[in-house]
């Protein structure tokens, strides 16, 4: 059912709503926090990118450890700071 809910929202470009879902009623790393999907990270960076948010895309795929399509990103614009 937590499955579902998530897939909706992220169908509905709400990634915010299923990342609450997660942090709510999903799973815990280790150390108590809770484990983000990198999936939705990623749907988020590529829905960020598509609408020009170049920078927020970067920053979703560091986070999702895809450091290449943020290189990507940054290199495109000419900004590696």
């Amino acid at each position: 059912m937590l499955d579902k809910a998530i897939g909706i929202y992220i169908q509905l470009k709400k990634f915010t709503e299923a990342n609450d879902l997660i942090r709510k009623h999903g799973k815990n790393r280790g150390d108590g926090a809770p484990l983000l999907d990198p999936i939705i990270l990623i749907k988020q960076a590529e829905y960020e990118r598509e609408s020009g948010k170049w920078k927020e895309a970067a920053d979703l795929y560091v986070q999702a450890n895809k450091f290449k399509e943020a290189i990507e990103i940054y290199g495109k614009r000419d900004n590696l700071d």
